[in-house]
């Protein structure tokens, strides 16, 4: 495959520790193109950051025009961690093979090919919109950190039962978004090892109903157990189908202590 993506025709040099273009990241220096990998989180990032130079939409761009550009970048870095090659090999390797396939124009998979872009697409903007709630979660996580609260004089006086049952309001927010970051950025690192141009339809009710499937003779389940899904769409709808359940008191969220075991109980309304 590397012999392929070096026959492409490009003049520029690149690294894997520096930067391409006009943009932040990008940069001009003596009529050669350094190309910076740390400004990205993988090769989905890389993909959703080459879109937006061109200012349009996702599904608007010229997927032949976008491999090139992308294969143009792959062949000229210097990989020194077999984890980062491996990510972006990988989907060098899905993009040339489209690629050819684009340009053999073989009338009996021209359907095939529609599909197999549309999917490409599609996990590129999925993963666009996951980036997105990643940025505001790591928003809130700041904003948090600058709030302070005053220790109570009589402590006895602001004691409180606790009900595990119900979201009371006092679980710490900064502490959630902690975990659901560590657990996107995991999840996510784990797709990209394994990727696959492949969509599931799937809806918040149909988890629901998934993870109260889960329940059968079990009282209580482990984090990982409710999210082993197979595309980061599964892993955003699942999230909301578990903070739905749980405002329906169905279920209960436990997690006694930073790092700890998350597990999912059953609520006093679970049927």
């Amino acid at each position: 495959m590397l012999d392929e993506i070096n026959n492409l025709e490009n003049k520029n040099t690149y690294s894997s520790s520096n930067n391409f273009s006009t943009n932040e990241n990008y940069k001009n220096l003596d009529d050669k193109h350094i190309f910076r990998l740390s400004n990205f989180d993988g090769p989905l990032d890389l993909l959703v950051s080459l879109i937006k130079e061109k200012n349009i939409s996702i599904f608007d761009v010229d997927l032949y025009e976008l491999a090139t550009q992308y294969l143009e970048i792959i062949k000229k870095i210097e990989f020194y961690e077999i984890d980062i090659a491996s990510e972006y090999l990988v989907m060098a390797a899905t993009l040339l093979q489209l690629k050819a396939r684009m340009l053999l124009q073989d009338e009996e998979v021209v359907e095939e090919i529609k599909q197999e872009k549309k999917r490409l697409l599609e996990q590129i903007a999925e993963y666009e919109k996951f980036k997105e709630i990643a940025i505001v979660l790591k928003e809130n996580e700041d904003s948090r950190q600058n709030l302070f609260s005053k220790e109570p004089e009589e402590h006895d006086d602001f004691k409180r039962v606790v009900d595990n049952s119900v979201l009371d309001g006092y679980s710490s927010s900064s502490k959630l978004v902690v975990t659901l970051r560590k657990m996107f950025e995991r999840t996510y690192s784990e797709m990209v090892r394994n990727i696959t141009i492949s969509t599931v339809a799937v809806s918040p009710e149909k988890q629901k109903e998934r993870i109260i499937h889960l329940f059968f003779n079990k009282n209580e389940l482990l984090f990982e157990e409710v999210f082993n899904v197979p595309s980061m769409g599964h892993f955003v709808i699942t999230l909301l189908a578990i903070l739905d359940l749980a405002r329906q008191e169905i279920v209960f969220i436990e997690q006694y202590e930073d790092e700890g075991v998350i597990k999912i109980k059953k609520g006093p309304k679970y049927e």
